[in-house]
């Protein structure tokens, strides 16, 4: 039996992989100006997880969203609020950056294009800074 299975679905209908303690699973999804890459593998006897926003054919970021237990942050430890605590930390940390944030942000604003200036708009609203 497989430790980790995935599927997908394209318009040739759906696609099944298996994936080993050794070799765990790889996806990437990919459309034309970037992709998500996911990997879930083994890490001693807990199940791990990485996602990531990465370039495809040279567009896009390469940007780690997550690297953890595949449940979640605290998954498996005795202390069921560290996933929270993590979080509060990490929130806290994000806090101090604001100011460097900001004066990055004004230092392009005159570099990028419009479509460009937008969505980094709205990623920084994503993570509660409003400029």
């Amino acid at each position: 039996m497989s430790r980790f299975y995935g599927t997908l679905q394209g318009n040739r209908g759906e696609a099944t992989r298996c994936g080993s303690t050794g070799s765990g699973i790889c996806t990437y999804a990919a459309g034309w100006q970037g992709a998500v890459r996911t990997f879930v593998g083994a890490e001693g006897d807990v199940d791990w997880a990485t996602v990531s926003l990465t370039d495809w054919h040279g567009c896009g970021s390469n940007i780690q969203l997550y690297s953890g237990p595949v449940g979640g942050p605290g998954y498996g430890d005795d202390n069921p609020k560290l996933g929270e605590d993590v979080n509060n930390r990490l929130w806290a940390e994000l806090a101090g950056l604001d100011a460097k944030v900001i004066e990055i942000y004004k230092t392009l604003i005159d570099t990028l294009q419009p479509y460009q200036l937008r969505q980094l708009q709205e990623k920084l609203s994503r993570v509660g800074i409003e400029v």
